[in-house]
């Protein structure tokens, strides 16, 4: 039988076996070593032989379009102005006396930096070393697949410390991280982290932690006595401690134990009390919840559009936080909830927590764009200590990030905090961290708010007018 099978598939190669079925293949096949088994021995072999083939054929035409269709879409993701915005131009050089950094921004909106304006801070100075091996091996990626049909008007322009000519970028080439530019401090993206050595990744981790300069604060006296007290109200309370009793009760009475399967949607009515009560400051901020649109991000996939056409929803986010007091309503804080909650576990997969963090970068990375680009008349530096804020909940844990922008196309992005929050009313103990870390929050949102308006401040001084006196003639009246 097994000679018989080599026979039939050797024959098969060699004519169109697509259309013939086992009668009109018995009829075909004029071999005399065929005259040892049986006809139907043979006609199994040839049925069996044809499905397989006639299976393999459909598999390979079935990848074929799945592969067409993967590159047409491929093509057309590559054409949307949300995508192309990414591929920012760089510019790592340095101030100095000698040279003046040129940013080159998405739209080349921020101009050269006179010499009498601030100077980058050393602690966080372009010129860091430890950048360096990311973009080299970035350049390096792109000069190996660039192609003559280059994407024209899409080009990143290096600078001495990468390459000296400019580089485009065509349709046709791997897809790099979506958040180009970001440098994730995590290490959740392996990737990235090994493109550094230790010092390097160390460095930058000391850059991050310079500029952000979370220090959680001390949680005040009557709040210690009300947690030690396992969250029983005293007889005279505060204002600040009744409202947040209140939404412990909720947390207690509504919710606990969390025994059951709670969708996202429970799971925002679990942490809406108690991220409400804490990060809630009217005077400074204003705080947004449900599945709320990003303005910045919004603002980036329209910003290339033409303006007949529909505009485009940016990124949603579970809950926001705008300041109040400044001109320009930053939003300062980007909240994400992933998922919902299963026997006190998070319910959701690994890469729902991390597309969710990724949108969180993309959102973050889009509000720093558009404050630089709203106030384009003042030089780089005023901008490099202006923090932003996500919020990311994941199963009972709570993620706090920050971002801030080192000039040029770089962005340092890192966990500042995290906390727990409690699954029973026996560990209602661990809401004092939770409390610490959302009020430390809220202590560098005010920061953040002050910040500013001395940028405002700066940015309305600089287009001062001087008026330059007139005299009118009599005989001209």
């Amino acid at each position: 039988m097994e000679s018989i099978y080599k026979q039939i598939d050797k024959y098969f190669n060699e004519v169109n076996y697509t259309k013939w079925n086992v009668v009109e293949c018995l009829h075909k096949i004029k071999n005399p070593t065929f005259t040892s088994a049986s006809m139907d021995e043979v006609a199994t072999v040839i049925r069996d032989t044809i499905k397989s083939r006639r299976k393999s054929n459909a598999l390979f035409v079935n990848a074929k379009r799945k592969l067409e269709s993967l590159e047409l879409s491929f093509d057309e993701t590559w054409r949307r102005p949300e995508i192309r915005q990414f591929f920012n131009k760089l510019d790592l050089s340095y101030t100095n006396k000698h040279q003046r950094p040129e940013n080159i921004h998405e739209e080349g909106l921020i101009q050269n930096v006179s010499e009498d304006e601030a100077q980058t801070p050393p602690s966080i100075a372009i010129h860091s070393k430890s950048i360096r091996p990311l973009f080299e091996s970035i350049q390096e990626d792109l000069i190996s697949s660039i192609a003559e049909g280059s994407l024209a008007g899409e080009d990143m322009a290096s600078t001495d410390i990468v390459r000296k000519q400019p580089l485009r970028i065509p349709f046709k080439n791997r897809i790099f991280n979506p958040y180009y530019g970001v440098i994730d401090l995590t290490g959740q993206y392996i990737e990235l982290k090994s493109a550094f050595t230790t010092e390097d990744w160390q460095e930058l981790r000391e850059i991050f932690s310079s500029v952000v300069q979370w220090q959680s604060i001390q949680t005040p006296e009557h709040f210690v006595q009300y947690f030690d007290e396992n969250c029983k109200l005293p007889s005279e309370p505060r204002e600040d401690l009744k409202a947040f009793h209140i939404a412990i009760e909720f947390l207690r009475q509504m919710s606990y134990p969390l025994e059951a399967i709670m969708s996202e949607s429970v799971t925002h009515a679990l942490y809406y009390p108690l991220i409400v009560t804490i990060l809630r400051d009217d005077i400074t901020s204003q705080l947004e919840w449900g599945e709320i649109t990003s303005d910045s991000s919004s603002d980036a996939k329209n910003s290339n559009s033409s303006p007949n056409n529909k505009a485009k929803l940016g990124h949603k986010v579970d809950f926001k936080l705008s300041l109040k007091k400044p001109n320009y309503k930053l939003q300062i804080v980007h909240g994400e909830i992933s998922g919902g909650i299963k026997d006190g576990k998070t319910a959701t997969c690994k890469r729902k927590h991390w597309l969710d963090k990724l949108k969180l970068m993309v959102m973050l990375r889009d509000e720093l764009n558009q404050l630089i680009k709203t106030y384009s008349k003042l030089g780089c530096a005023e901008f490099l200590h202006l923090v932003v804020y996500g919020v990311q909940v994941v199963g009972l844990q709570i993620n706090v990030y920050a971002m801030f922008w080192c000039g040029g196309g770089v962005y340092l992005f890192g966990l500042v905090d995290q906390c727990f929050v409690p699954n029973n009313k026996e560990t209602l103990y661990s809401l004092e961290e939770a409390f610490a870390v959302l009020k430390t929050l809220q202590v560098k949102v005010t920061e953040a708010s002050r910040l500013l308006m001395d940028i405002e401040m700066k940015h309305a001084r600089k287009r001062r007018r001087s008026v330059r006196e007139e005299r009118i003639d009599p005989e001209e009246l």
